[in-house]
């Protein structure tokens, strides 16, 4: 597995057609799940060259050069600014009183960014910034709702203005479907009856 962008000055021969040279010579193939792409060779389009593995943010402000350490700064702390106002622990979470619960995540924006709200009830009870394909926080959130309120919830929808949850994620309502499958199954419609 090559890691970018040091695969361009590495050797490569395609075992398809032999072409031998460069990384830089040939051809960046199709994005593979955001983590990389592969490297196509230039003579037979054979994807199975190498894989290049895309850096991270911190090796990139580690060894980057100029530009690319100021950017990947920036981004990390703005990342750590954003993940510093997220929803980790139940305790953040308000008391709520009533018996069946059903939450609903909405996208709004507000100075042009993205924020994820969170309603029981039409009351807004968290809010956090958004991105592009955060299905994976709506389950995270999920997990936190149900160690607060337990078995009173319902249901956890996603409005259907919500158009950044999934992104390109083929599978992401696949697995907020799962999530809410699980909540109605933990779902306990009436308190037993104690003597």
């Amino acid at each position: 597995m090559g890691i970018y962008p040091k695969y361009q000055k590495s050797n490569y021969t395609c075992k398809k057609c032999n072409w031998t040279g460069k990384g830089a010579a040939a051809i960046m193939g199709e994005e593979v799940g955001h983590s990389g792409f592969d490297l196509v060779c230039p003579g037979c389009s054979d994807d199975s060259l190498d894989f290049i593995e895309f850096p991270l943010l911190t090796d990139l402000a580690r060894s980057g050069n100029k530009k690319e350490r100021m950017q990947a700064q920036r981004e990390l702390a703005e990342m750590a600014a954003r993940e510093a106002l997220e929803l980790r622990h139940a305790a953040q979470l308000p008391d709520i009183t009533a018996r069946h619960l059903t939450f609903v995540l909405r996208e709004t924006r507000l100075n042009d960014i993205l924020f994820i709200v969170l309603y029981e009830a039409g009351v807004e009870i968290w809010r956090e910034q958004g991105y592009y394909e955060y299905y994976w926080r709506y389950l995270e959130i999920g997990e936190i709702l149900v160690a607060k309120y337990g078995n009173r919830i319902m249901d956890f929808v996603v409005d259907a203005s919500s158009v950044y949850l999934a992104g390109d994620c083929g599978f992401a309502y696949s697995k907020v479907y799962q999530f809410r499958i699980k909540l109605r199954k933990n779902f306990v419609l009436y308190d037993p009856i104690k003597n």
